[in-house]
């Protein structure tokens, strides 16, 4: 990022130079040695002049935009440590749902809902419906700069990719998700006025790396 600011910086004082240099008169250099230019010349020069303060501020002005928006993009881009949770990995059990205000939990959700799983592993999601009788292969893609964190979640289907764009946490255990059809959602907030549905999920297992982890014994000897 630094060195794109210098790149930008560079530029403009180049543009700065060249403005310097090409919006003097010409005949302002050349008055000591042959009098005073004529007024019909100096007009001629002052319009000219002014084309060329124009055409230049017109380019100094494109130049800029341009490398803002390409600034703006790479910064919008994750760093690649921010690409990963460890956190994520593992089975959720989905508890509860909430839409326009009103929370379903237990027995009050829809049935084809219950028992509804996804487990996470690195960049791999599956959600599975039914008691794992249809799964859904997902592939997700997370910044954890953000605030809150966001979730990408792309399926693919039929040659076609389809991403949702979501926002996670997790805390005291739960995973929660705030997704949207239309739009990122920036806050877990779901009353009538948005469209956004947060689900909470329980974990249920955690990745296989951090079982054997935390089984393995301590090195530390124990006191007596």
């Amino acid at each position: 990022m630094a060195s794109l600011y210098a790149c930008l910086s560079s530029v403009l004082a180049a543009f700065t130079r060249m403005d310097n240099q090409l919006f003097v008169p010409r005949d302002v250099h050349r008055s000591a040695a042959s009098g005073l230019p004529s007024p019909r010349r100096l007009q001629s020069t002052k319009q000219s002049n002014h084309h060329s303060d124009n055409v230049m501020r017109t380019l100094f002005v494109g130049v800029v935009f341009s490398l803002s928006v390409f600034v703006n993009a790479w910064a919008d881009q994750p760093q690649e440590s921010k690409r990963q949770d460890p956190q994520l990995d593992g089975v959720w059990l989905l508890k509860s749902i909430e839409k326009s205000g009103e929370k379903v939990e237990g027995d009050g959700l829809p049935e084809r809902m219950r028992g509804t799983t996804r487990t996470i592993a690195g960049a791999e999601m599956v959600l599975s419906r039914g008691g794992g009788t249809r799964q859904l292969n997902l592939s997700i893609v997370v910044d954890t700069s953000r605030k809150p964190k966001h979730l990408d979640i792309t399926a693919e289907r039929n040659g076609k990719s389809r991403v949702l764009k979501c926002v996670y946490e997790i805390k005291d255990g739960m995973l929660r998700i705030a997704e949207n059809a239309t739009e990122r959602p920036d806050s877990f907030k779901t009353d009538t006025s948005t469209r956004t549905m947060v689900t909470t999920y329980t974990r249920k297992s955690k990745p296989a790396h951090q079982q054997t982890r935390e089984a393995e014994p301590s090195d530390q000897p124990t006191s007596r």
